[in-house]
């Protein structure tokens, strides 16, 4: 594609009608996104990782058109939005498994005690969370099982940082009153 050309289109995307944007984008996407998926792949991303992602990074290009801070080409933009997705989602694949390793360590290294708190806990999560969308128990598992930072967690999610902690609140809300509800005394 011509400079120009590109220039033209990104004019269109950023300062259009709908119209313009729309077709602007529908080129663009069309013009670009194999070769996104190709770049990505030379870096050993998956075919369908790459596919992915470059879809992503082009939606991108979608959702901030009118506020695009490209200052060299266009292809550029999307490999390094694209090659910024795809470190990301290796980050955060490790840490995931970093954080697997870690649960079963603390499970191997239980006292008959802790499993029991354990296995009680997860009776109440099990219980409880029948009603918790598949956010809140995620969320809820990374803080209380997991022990990550609510921090970690909002960017994880990416959700706020209240809305974490709303979530929490609602989740520990919700199993105390299970519990209170479902008590069984000691026998």
């Amino acid at each position: 594609m011509e400079n120009t050309e590109e220039a033209t289109l990104l004019d269109q995307l950023n300062q259009g009608d709908e119209l313009e944007q729309t077709k602007a984008y529908t080129v663009i996407y069309e013009k670009y996104k194999r070769n996104v998926e190709m770049y990505l792949q030379v870096f050993g991303t998956s075919p369908q990782d790459a596919q992915d992602i470059a879809h992503d990074a082009l939606t991108q290009l979608w959702i901030n058109r009118g506020q695009l801070p490209i200052m060299t080409s266009l292809q550029g933009y999307l490999n390094v939005t694209a090659r910024n997705r795809s470190i990301n989602a290796i980050k955060k694949q490790q840490k995931m498994e970093k954080r697997e390793v870690i649960h079963e360590e603390r499970l191997d290294h239980c006292t008959v005690n802790e499993q029991a708190i354990r296995d009680q806990l997860n009776y109440y999560l099990h219980k409880a969370n029948a009603r918790w969308s598949e956010l809140e128990e995620s969320v809820f598992m990374d803080a209380r099982i997991y022990e990550e930072k609510h921090r970690d967690i909002a960017t994880k999610h990416d959700l706020p940082l209240v809305r974490v902690k709303n979530i929490l609140a609602k989740c520990a809300k919700s199993l105390a009153k299970f519990k209170r509800n479902n008590h069984e005394p000691n026998q």
